[in-house]
């Protein structure tokens, strides 16, 4: 195995080389990680957050981003990407989807507006955050989906 994390360090000291006990101890470090509240936590009203917080959304644009995403959006930002990059680790191009968008589209639209309805993608499809892709490119494109900075799903 390559990629793989091949040892850690639980909390006692104790270093853990078996995958199995490796990936039971990743649960409890971020289940831990991500559960804990820190004890001068004292939490915040929905007063204080509109305090911090000026901006508010129109009700259009409110209304703009719950709105169902269509597939001239998904192909929007696919033909707005740069070329000859691979999104994600297939290697499929952005230049395989803009040359094949007739047959797949359809089910590329399909799978992203599955997600943002039910939250998950199809079976055999995989979610590539574009961290790398500059976001103010796309605010530029595609104000709606620069709030989910942007979905890509592979076949």
């Amino acid at each position: 195995m390559l990629n793989a994390i091949h040892e850690v360090m639980d909390p006692q000291g104790t270093r853990l080389t078996n995958q199995d006990d490796i990936k039971i101890e990743a649960v409890h470090f971020f289940s831990d990680l991500l559960s804990s509240q820190p004890s001068d936590f004292t939490g915040i009203s929905v007063d204080e957050l509109k305090g911090i917080l000026q901006y508010r959304y129109s009700l259009h644009e409110q209304n703009h981003l719950v709105a169902e995403i269509t597939e001239a959006e998904v192909m929007k930002v696919f033909f707005s990407m740069p070329l000859n990059k691979s999104p994600g680790p297939d290697g499929y191009t952005v230049e395989f989807f803009r040359e094949t968008w007739s047959v797949i589209g359809q089910e590329v639209t399909m799978a992203i507006k599955s997600f943002f309805t039910y939250g998950f993608l199809p079976k055999g499809l995989k979610l590539y955050d574009f961290s790398s892709y500059p976001q103010e490119n796309i605010c530029k494109r595609d104000e709606r989906l620069q709030t989910y900075f942007v979905l890509q799903c592979l076949i």
